[in-house]
């Protein structure tokens, strides 16, 4: 992605996909820069185009109330989107709006399939279940994740459940378990 910023250095894309991967390994501050970058320069995209960019700017802000407040918009123009979707449920965890994500939630297993069953709604709805502590919710919605994601060859969002799902087992005192996940 570096390298492809570096080719077109005006692309709004380019540089908000950076912004993610740059968020995604922990480089906030990059993340950010990224993300106001392809903000400043998204002008021409189409309307939808525009509002993903400034959902993924107030994401690596980490201004939750403006990402799904952005996300929401993007979602109500688009409610068969499950990007979407899982972009403001997303927001809505991170923000601290657990109800909220979980109504979310359960419009996208509205969707029909595999739109509805997707892997990372599960995954979402475990890091929901988290937040709250509620570990066992976590470490079943998660159990759900990774059954989805190995059907689906999602290997990231496997390995996101399968810590999800340690972090649950861990909390519930069992540390074995725990370990043999991770």
């Amino acid at each position: 992605l570096q390298q492809a910023a570096a080719a077109d250095p005006a692309s709004p894309v380019i540089r908000s996909a950076l912004s993610q991967a740059w968020s995604v390994l922990g480089y906030d501050v990059r993340a950010v820069d990224e993300a106001r970058a392809a903000r400043r320069l998204a002008k021409a995209l189409s309307r939808s185009e525009r509002l993903s960019i400034e959902g993924r700017f107030h994401k690596a802000a980490k201004d939750w109330e403006k990402a799904s407040r952005t996300y929401l918009s993007l979602w109500t123009f688009y409610p068969d989107d499950l990007d979407y979707g899982l972009e403001l449920a997303e927001s809505l965890v991170a923000g601290g709006r657990g109800a909220e994500a979980e109504e979310t939630l359960a419009s996208l297993r509205k969707l029909p399939p595999p739109a509805g069953e997707d892997p990372r709604i599960d995954l979402i709805a475990a890091r929901n279940a988290w937040r709250r502590a509620d570990y066992v919710t976590e470490k079943l919605t998660a159990e759900r994740a990774a059954a989805k994601g190995r059907r689906s060859g999602q290997g990231l969002v496997v390995a996101q459940a399968l810590v999800s799902q340690g972090q649950a087992l861990e909390k519930l005192g069992r540390i074995r378990e725990a370990i043999d996940l991770y």
